[in-house]
């Protein structure tokens, strides 16, 4: 929430990508001497005795000093560093006001692909003259509001085809750039370490995060032209079309994101008694309808409260991922249906779950369609 308020439109890919690496440092210095002078250690070293795991997830010996660690002092750390990211939160989201935080926006928009449509979305302010006034008289100021290319599907006469619309409308450019970004981290990863570790972070941060963002940025391109774009088409047809463009675009991002991690591995069975085909297949299978469950989630949530809403649920859902899915005695229990950013995961980890998982997948991103298509109205009151 911080980082939002800091960072505003860059935040959305920033945030998960400094939350990743705040993480994985945690999770790799935990067991350090010297923790304590590591902010990103406190929170990963708390549950490593309850859980009964090292960082990397192995189980603990019976002899091993984790077991003895104290809970209370990581908890009041944590405490006092979520208290301290709360009050940075609120006094840069109040200082400046709303002049400071919209021309913040518009000069950060301009750093990014695309985000000129940011900055023309913005109030532009000229001076005219009545004829009724005196020659002398002070002008009047009136607002005029530019155009992204949003308001301006919006307001073209006539009808025309809504996933032809969504296509003008959709960051195309943004998202090309986060796939190049996750394309190239993957093949690194893979060059240096074996296929599991990649395997492992598509699975649990790469298929959640991408799928999140294609669902935020889909709203926040939509909603600048909300009002004037429900009363041309339906809300259901608006929100099916740009899903699915939106998954004509991440599928097979993440099916050569997947494709890559798994070059070198064992896909197919090397004994009569093992299954046809090893875990990462059944992760694959799953993967479409996860990340189909993930972007609805997020435009649904986003659509209903607010971005920053969104934002956090996901983060907050992504680390359950991590420490369920990505625990193979958490995933084990019952506890994986609390998990459902790392069900990819489990379906690698479970291969008889993973049909359970297409089924509930796309039952949960179905209902968060519909919820979003019956918010549609209140969203445009609101906004």
């Amino acid at each position: 929430m911080a980082a939002f308020h800091v960072l505003r439109v860059v935040s959305v890919g920033v945030a998960p990508v400094l939350g990743f690496v705040w993480s994985v440092a945690g999770v790799v210095q935990a067991e350090r001497s010297d923790w304590w002078m590591l902010p990103w250690a406190w929170t990963a070293r708390v549950p490593l005795p309850l859980l009964g795991v090292h960082g990397s997830s192995v189980l603990l010996e019976a002899d091993s000093p984790v077991w003895g660690y104290p809970l209370l002092p990581g908890f009041l750390l944590t405490i006092g560093l979520t208290l301290a990211g709360v009050g940075l939160a609120v006094l840069c989201g109040a200082s400046g006001g709303a002049g400071a935080s919209a021309s913040s926006v518009s000069r950060l928009s301009r750093l990014l692909p695309g985000g000129r449509d940011a900055v023309d979305d913005q109030s532009e302010t000229v001076s005219v003259q009545s004829p009724e006034q005196a020659p002398g008289a002070r002008a009047q100021s009136i607002p005029i509001r530019r155009a992204t290319p949003t308001t301006r599907m919006a307001r073209v006469p006539g009808p025309r085809s809504a996933v032809l619309a969504m296509a003008g409308v959709l960051p195309w450019i943004v998202w090309v750039v986060l796939a190049v970004l996750l394309l190239a981290f993957l093949g690194v990863l893979h060059a240096v370490y074996p296929p599991g570790y990649g395997q492992s972070f598509l699975e649990l941060m790469g298929v959640p995060v991408a799928a999140a963002l294609v669902g935020i940025t889909v709203w926040g391109r939509l909603q600048p032209a909300w009002r004037a774009l429900i009363t041309r088409r339906g809300a259901g047809t608006i929100l099916t079309s740009a899903a699915v463009l939106s998954g004509f675009f991440l599928i097979p991002v993440l099916g050569a994101s997947w494709g890559m991690t798994v070059l070198g591995d064992t896909l197919t069975r090397t004994d009569p008694t093992l299954p046809a085909v090893t875990g990462p297949v059944y992760g694959f299978m799953v993967m479409p309808a996860v990340a189909f469950m993930i972007a609805a989630v997020s435009l649904a949530v986003a659509l209903s409260t607010r971005i920053v809403v969104a934002i956090v649920l996901n983060i907050i859902l992504v680390i359950m991922g991590l420490l369920i899915g990505g625990n193979e005695v958490l995933a084990a229990t019952w506890l994986w249906r609390l998990a459902p950013w790392g069900w990819m995961s489990i379906a690698h980890q479970f291969p008889e779950r993973w049909l359970t998982i297409v089924v509930l997948s796309l039952l949960i991103g179905s209902v968060a369609m519909g919820t979003a298509a019956l918010g549609a109205r209140r969203a445009a009151i609101r906004d």
